[in-house]
């Protein structure tokens, strides 16, 4: 069973409402104040089904003033490193990147 995403992104914009007790009527007028312009009605439908947009998201987290949100999602315990789950065929890196001291996967962490 996969993850729903949208209930994810749901997730993660209610509990920041919620943590700052910001109701959707106070989340318009605060989105109007940064200028956008959103009815109250229209919030309430993309808060309720979650699939919105990540400039939505962060014009909510503008809006109401938030600067740090986890996004981390735990994924259903699965073998194998992700890149051979995704099937992307993803290697470990063959050179430093730029910043970065490490030339290996590992020395990333």
């Amino acid at each position: 069973m996969g993850i729903d995403w949208n209930i994810e992104a749901r997730r993660r914009l209610k509990v920041e409402l919620a943590r700052k007790e910001i109701t959707h009527r106070d989340l318009v007028a605060r989105l109007g104040a940064i200028g956008v312009a959103e009815s109250e009605e229209n919030v309430r439908s993309k808060v309720r089904r979650g699939g919105f947009s990540f400039s939505f998201f962060l014009q909510c987290m503008t809006a109401i003033d938030t600067e740090n949100v986890s996004v981390r999602v735990d994924l259903p315990e699965q073998t194998g490193r992700p890149s051979e789950r995704l099937g992307t065929g993803a290697t470990r890196p063959t050179r430093a990147l730029p910043g970065c001291k490490g030339t290996t996967e590992d020395e990333f962490r």
